[in-house]
């Protein structure tokens, strides 16, 4: 039991309308069932407001708790199949591996929730459930890329190969296409070993992709791309979001921008700033300006999300909606001897190197 209610957090004191999440925890390997998705789901949403009101690292080496009142989890009321998820929800192993570019693998295994129990609060019966301090980084540290997604469309998928592929599609949602190692895949998806390459498309990604449609407009289509043989070893996925998706996808995005810390908002444009021909006087604009960092990051997303289209030349256009076409690096004079004739140069560009926590990268 916890001294302080400082880590103990209500389900739902407030709801988030989409929440945000490390893509680490969007590619690493689940075991949960459907109902303990949906656990860590209302699980993240509470991290993701509470990440919004105090814009600082969370909880740092404490185990946090969550109270989950019943009516929460079962519209009808069946206490025995949540008293069964609860059980089995405290022994669940997550994983998460990765090889960088030496060719070392790096791994780390955990059971995220190691106590579940039920009590009363407030006259209505509670699930308490106590997140291991060493996960919290994991489900907290957006960092550089993270996934976002509708809250209540989550729950409301009813396949378990559903929620997981929308985490992964929404992933990608600034991409039309890509990618997949078929092992690495059926890894992440916890597909059962007996699954053929057939039992594996058509019971996992044909089933997600119906339901995803229904529920969400959005579809995909996936080919083998490669093959060692017979057996197909790679797919490509090809996304279809419909506008009003992609519409709410950028309003989401805003909102998540418009709140981000200042020094995470500055780490993110960094990173961004490799997909464009920008001098170091304009990256400086950008992120001296809060106003120029805020429109950098939202026509950024506006522009891969396909909701501004016909950009043909990415950085010209960039430069131009932000008004910095002539920002350019100063030439600055040196200090001239007196014995010799006075000349010029151009001192070396300082750029602020604003790091993130970087804990594991998703395996490629």
């Amino acid at each position: 039991m916890s001294d302080s209610t400082e880590n103990l957090m209500v389900v739902p004191s407030k709801k988030q309308k989409n929440n945000y999440q490390p893509n680490l925890i969007t590619e690493s390997r689940q075991m949960f069932t459907a109902l303990e998705k949906n656990i860590v789901v209302m699980i993240i949403n509470q991290l993701t407001i509470r990440y919004f009101e105090k814009s600082q690292p969370l909880f740092p080496n404490q185990n946090v708790e969550f109270l989950i009142p019943f009516a929460e989890l079962s519209k009808s009321r069946n206490y025995s199949e949540i008293e069964r998820a609860a059980k089995s929800l405290q022994l669940k192993q997550q994983g998460f591996a990765f090889t960088n570019e030496k060719g070392e693998r790096y791994f780390k295994y955990m059971i995220p929730f190691p106590l579940v129990e039920n009590l009363m609060s407030k006259g209505k019966m509670c699930l308490k459930i106590t997140m291991f301090s060493g996960a919290v980084p994991y489900y907290t540290e957006l960092g550089k890329t993270w996934t976002s997604y509708d809250y209540e469309v989550m729950r409301s998928l009813g396949s378990l190969y559903s929620k997981r592929v929308y985490e992964i599609l929404m992933s990608h949602y600034r991409s039309d296409t890509f990618t997949y190692e078929v092992d690495h895949l059926r890894h992440i998806l916890n597909v059962p070993e007996t699954f053929k390459y057939f039992d594996f498309t058509r019971k996992c990604l044909d089933v997600a992709n119906s339901e995803i449609k229904e529920k969400t407009g959005i579809e995909f289509t996936y080919e083998p791309v490669k093959k060692e043989g017979k057996r197909v070893t790679r797919l490509k996925f090809t996304k279809k979001t419909p506008l009003s998706q992609i519409e709410s996808e950028v309003d989401a995005s805003r909102e998540y921008i418009q709140k981000m810390p200042i020094g995470e908002a500055v780490a993110l444009a960094w990173q961004w700033f490799a997909g464009y021909t920008l001098n170091e006087a304009q990256k400086a604009a950008i992120t001296d300006s809060s106003d120029k960092l805020e429109t950098f990051l939202r026509i950024h997303t506006e522009v891969a999300s396909g909701k501004r289209k016909n950009v043909k030349n990415a950085t010209a256009y960039m430069v131009k909606s932000l008004g910095i076409e002539n920002v350019k690096v100063k030439r600055k004079e040196t200090t001239p001897k007196s014995t010799t004739p006075r000349r010029t140069g151009t001192p070396k560009a300082i750029s602020s190197i604003i790091g993130t926590m970087s804990l594991f990268q998703p395996e490629e």
